[in-house]
């Protein structure tokens, strides 16, 4: 795929139009809304333990039932209480509900029964540690399970404790391919007693393809995984976590169910294999670059995963809330902030407690203004038909761009006279020609069209160096411009700054802005094109202080904002827009019409606004018969009887 980077000491990628993919299967209304259960194996917080048969409590069903998806444990819902599912899909038939289980961490707990998922998990490792000690003892001395380099059995405070590059002699990867069969019988084939699936989908927590998120090499016994070096464990450990995924979509036999893993990023190439992932203490999370890491990171940014895993797409973003406070100021916010996100792609959005303790904390009870909206009144709602109030999106999120009326820094490049100081150089063996091409420009006559013909050892051997120019250290500014691509993908890398994110570009004219906050007293960007063979073009660069834009993305029934950045924006709106009429943040969400509004981010976290389409202001013209012109422009033509025929069809179509 094509990329550009801005280089400048430091990289830096940039954001853009974002193209997503098809929403997912069932065309389910926006916003999606999702809640990560924590149900605990004696049906907690759905069952009432301190009554006699742990009855069904009606609210808490009601509560999750509201949300588009929710993940349960298997346990109990696959087994002793299938009525939770069939509970829930009485409430909600359009429910989505993935059976959670950890992917290759388990633990052992001698109360389980024989029945208990968790505990057939258990045994299926156990089987590999070659002893005939009974599960009560929770022992084995074998290699199913991973050892740490100090002679002790890894356990569940580390991210896997299952031995997934386990081989026998064939070099089979026998224990990832049963673990799979255990996922298939104990989550895929369960059903209600009406014959349906208990659950939609599979999420697999806790699973990677690599033993670990910071791997470190010293830390598993690699000798007792029955590898030679560490290298060769990892290779292992990638082949096991294949096994068991293709495995497992083998078994299933059906391509449009989901399998979603989550720990870290995964690679590109269980993009094929894998329908998304969950992003986790949102914007923490990949990393610590927040906004640009989170939605931009490839891979692993919620915007890659959002168009590049198999189809149906399932891909979440997690916000942990204080669970203490969960509508203060700052919660609301945060709230605001990842469902805001999350409504940009296709995925869904869970705002609860970082620990998933649905038995402790009732998050499943939150309620705020943006969850539904009764359209005919434009009132925040707590009715589960108000869920999904946005509808439909009319297109792909994109950068809202305004009119920056700060001097421009730079001359302006708009391709019609020169190059105007870009300048083109290839190294590493890259070949690439640049030329002023008058066939496509998005403003003007010309545009800036590059050809990769060869490529390089990087990304930098094919590059568009631009003259610095004068900053202020800490100062906000942008780089504003147009660009296409014939690769879906483009790159910039700024420097003499900080921030910068990597974003995909299409095939048509989009208008992108990078913003970045200088460190110095000067900086200067530069293009870096060298990641793949093809064409690129360039067109209308500004560089200004300041910034002006927004993440936007418009429905049938309204649009949202977000505002990544650290500084309140006011967004100037073509048309009138009604916000929300709320009860929860009545000091954002006040039922106004506006033409503008003021995002307010708190840094770390950003703002975000959902609205309403407003009324039309615009003064409604005379209805035209257009039939009725046709007959007037025939008759004038056929008979030349201008005047009379005139007066008559005016009259008519007046």
């Amino acid at each position: 795929m094509i990329r550009i980077r801005l280089f400048v000491f430091l990289i830096f990628v940039i954001p853009g139009q974002v193209r997503a993919a098809d929403p997912v299967s069932g065309g389910i209304p926006f916003p999606h809304l999702a809640l990560y259960g924590g149900t605990r194996s004696d049906g907690r917080p759905f069952v009432d333990i301190t009554q006699p048969g742990y009855p069904l409590v009606d609210s808490v069903v009601e509560a999750y039932a509201k949300r588009q998806l929710v993940i349960l444990n298997v346990d109990p819902l696959a087994n002793s209480r299938k009525d939770i599912a069939v509970a829930l899909r009485a409430r909600n038939p359009d429910i989505k509900i993935f059976g959670y289980t950890l992917g290759s961490l388990i633990w052992c707990t001698p109360v389980y029964g024989p029945t208990v998922f968790y505990r057939r998990y258990w045994e299926t490792v156990e089987a590999y540690d070659g002893d005939s000690e009974p599960f009560e003892n929770c022992d084995g001395s074998g290699n199913g399970f991973l050892w740490k380099s100090d002679g002790q059995r890894a356990e569940t405070t580390t991210l896997q404790n299952v031995n997934l590059a386990h081989r026998d002699g064939s070099g089979r990867y026998d224990l990832a391919e049963d673990m799979a069969t255990l996922f298939y019988n104990d989550i895929y084939l369960p059903t209600a007693p009406d014959g349906t699936k208990i659950f939609d989908g599979i999420f697999l927590d806790a699973f990677s393809s690599q033993p670990d998120y910071g791997y470190d090499p010293n830390y598993y016994d690699y000798t007792r995984a029955g590898y030679p070096d560490n290298a060769s464990f990892l290779q292992g450990w990638k082949e096991g976590f294949l096994a068991l995924t293709t495995r497992l979509r083998s078994l299933i036999n059906d391509p449009n169910y989901p399998i979603v893993a989550n720990a870290g990023s995964q690679p590109t190439w269980t993009y094929s294999i894998l329908n998304g992932q969950m992003i986790e203490n949102y914007p923490y999370q990949p990393g610590s670059g927040g906004w640009n890491n989170a939605m931009y990171s490839y891979p692993g940014g919620y915007f890659f995963n959002d168009k590049n895993f198999r189809s149906p797409q399932y891909n979440f973003i997690f916000t942990a809330a204080n669970v203490i406070t969960p509508y203060s100021p700052s919660d609301r916010r945060k709230m605001r902030f990842g469902l805001g996100s999350a409504t940009l792609g296709n995925g869904f959005a869970a705002f609860e407690d970082g620990g998933i303790q649905a038995d402790l904390y009732d998050y499943y009870n939150w309620w705020y203004d943006e969850y539904a909206v009764d359209l005919s009144t434009g009132q925040a709602s707590t009715s589960f038909g108000d869920a999904g109030w946005l509808g439909l999106p009319t297109g792909d999120a994109y950068q809202m761009i305004w009119t920056n009326s700060n001097p421009e820094l730079v001359p302006a490049n708009g391709f019609e006279m020169d190059f105007e100081g870009l300048t083109l150089l290839a190294s590493d063996g890259a070949v690439a020609v640049n030329s002023r091409d008058s066939a496509t420009a998005a403003q003007g006559t010309y545009s800036l069209h590059i050809q990769i013909n060869q490529l390089g050892t990087g990304d930098s051997s094919v590059r568009l160096n631009a003259p610095g120019f004068p900053t202020t250290s800490g100062g906000l500014y942008s780089v504003t411009f147009w660009a296409k691509a014939s690769q879906p993908r483009i790159k910039l890398v700024m420097g003499g700054a900080t921030g910068g994110l990597t974003f995909p570009i299409t095939t048509s004219w989009k208008r992108y802005q990078f913003v970045f906050r200088a460190t110095s007293s000067s900086a200067f960007y530069q293009f870096q094109l060298g990641q793949a063979i093809g064409d690129v073009w360039l067109d209308d660069i500004h560089v200004q202080q300041g910034i002006t834009d927004v993440y936007r993305r418009d429905f049938d029934n309204g649009i949202v904002l977000v505002n990544p950045y650290d500084i309140p924006l006011t967004v100037p709106l073509e048309r009138s827009y009604q916000k929300i009429n709320g009860t929860v943040s009545p000091e954002i969400n006040d039922g106004s019409i506006v033409f503008s509004v003021t995002l307010t981010p708190s840094p770390p976290i950003g703002d975000a606004i959902f609205l309403l389409n407003g009324p039309d202001t615009t003064p409604p013209g005379k209805p035209k018969n257009l039939m009725l012109k046709k007959i007037k422009t025939v008759v004038i033509k056929t008979f030349n009887i201008i005047p009379i025929v005139d007066v008559i069809a005016n009259f008519l179509v007046s």
